[in-house]
């Protein structure tokens, strides 16, 4: 008797991982996994935020609440990769930080793929966006919803007097 075993073929550690590590080295800087939670998400759903900018994956009425439902996967994915040495941990009085560090652009160096490079320039986008933010103001965004972020973009936008391109 043969036992069907079930495929992700979506969202797996390792794909999640690979997203966080393009993240990190986008954005040249240290975060919280909050902050990285929340970035994967948008850089998915760019679209969400403005919508001339393209979302890599197709919007859905209930994609917000993939940010709460997939928290344990990016806390097991960012593991994953800081085990292989692809991240550089630092514990602060704040908790866990992650950046970038050699292997991770050694590794990026090699991705080549459309789906790769999509998540690299919305990754680059997301972080001129939202690295103005501290943890709490954009955690404060994600608890309102997406709705808001548009909102909040646009207003951006009106003072900087330009659009994101």
């Amino acid at each position: 008797m043969k036992i069907a075993v079930p495929t992700q073929l979506y969202n797996t550690i390792s794909e999640v991982g690979v997203r966080l590590l393009i993240i990190l080295d986008s954005c040249k800087s240290t975060m919280s996994l909050e902050r990285l939670q929340i970035y994967d998400h948008l850089i998915l759903h760019l679209g969400d935020v403005q919508a001339d900018l393209p979302s890599i994956h197709p919007s859905n009425p209930s994609h917000s609440s993939e940010i709460v439902a997939k928290r344990q996967l990016i806390r097991s994915s960012i593991a994953a990769m800081a085990l292989k040495g692809f991240v550089t941990v630092k514990y602060t009085s704040y908790g866990f930080l992650y950046s970038s560090n050699k292997m991770t652009e050694e590794f990026l160096m090699v991705l080549t793929s459309g789906y790769s490079k999509k998540v690299r320039a919305n990754s680059e986008i997301v972080c001129r966006l939202f690295s103005a933010y501290n943890d709490s103001r954009l955690q404060k965004l994600a608890d309102n919803g997406l709705q808001n972020w548009a909102g909040e973009i646009e207003n951006i936008y009106s003072l900087r007097g330009s659009r994101c391109e």
